[in-house]
């Protein structure tokens, strides 16, 4: 039996997709499958933009195909119609028992905003048939690759946990609040001494400075440790002491 002249009506059965997995601060990469189990370690910087897609193949008759066969992948934002937002072709793809399995962007590259989509599908092609059909909606796991643009967020509104903003080798950090009024910092603080608003070091000076607005109302500065007001605005009279 000839198996490159297979039917448009061959069944396709997805039973894998991607799965990111952080373990102790690097990630693991699983491919999730009833015949088989693969992981690679990976440094979390190094994720790649790929993920496996497996499927069964079956005749019209619905027995198990057999062979190699060039399978061709599209995805699309649209369940019938619609142009393919990225699409590869996989030549002499080996298929068992009618299972198989590709790695889609292997060898091309996913467009970097693909995952934007809320809905997307995927139409396979047998050659030399025509896509099958239903195409098979993706559900969110792949959407992890999404999180590689946490590696550079250029937005956010708050940095709960952060604890430092640069290192000893980044640039100057610069804040711009624009033309309006507004604060281009604003430092909040309950507590009442030195160290509770703003600190200036300098390590090869072995020096610290400390200034914060105190529960007097008054603004304080204090040498090394806060032992030592140096300077104090007062809010009563408005006068630095």
């Amino acid at each position: 039996m000839n198996y490159r002249r297979l039917k448009a009506t061959l069944v396709l059965v997805v039973i894998g997709m991607i799965a990111v997995m952080m373990q102790s601060g690097r990630a693991a990469t699983a491919y999730a499958s009833d015949l088989a189990t693969v992981s690679a370690e990976t440094n979390i910087a190094d994720i790649p933009n790929a993920f496996s897609y497996q499927g069964t193949l079956r005749k019209a008759n619905g027995d198990l195909a057999n062979g190699t066969f060039n399978i061709t992948l599209n995805i699309y934002d649209a369940v019938t119609g619609g142009t393919a937002l990225h699409s590869e072709t996989f030549n002499n793809v080996v298929v068992r028992n009618g299972n198989f399995g590709v790695v889609v962007g292997d060898a091309k590259a996913i467009p970097a905003n693909l995952f934007d989509n809320a809905n997307l599908y995927v139409g396979l092609t047998v050659a030399p048939d025509a896509e099958m059909l239903p195409r098979q909606r993706l559900f969110p796991v792949p959407w992890a690759m999404q999180a590689d643009a946490a590696k550079t967020a250029v937005s956010a509104t708050t940095a709960e946990t952060a604890n430092q903003l640069l290192n000893n080798t980044a640039t100057n950090l610069i804040l711009n609040r624009g033309s309006d009024n507004g604060a281009a910092l604003a430092i909040s603080s309950s507590a009442d001494s030195y160290g509770s608003g703003i600190t200036m070091a300098n390590t090869t000076g072995n020096v610290t400075y400390g200034t914060y607005v105190g529960a007097d109302g008054n603004w304080h500065f204090y040498n090394t440790g806060g032992n030592t007001e140096l300077l104090q605005f007062r809010k009563s009279d408005n006068q630095a002491v």
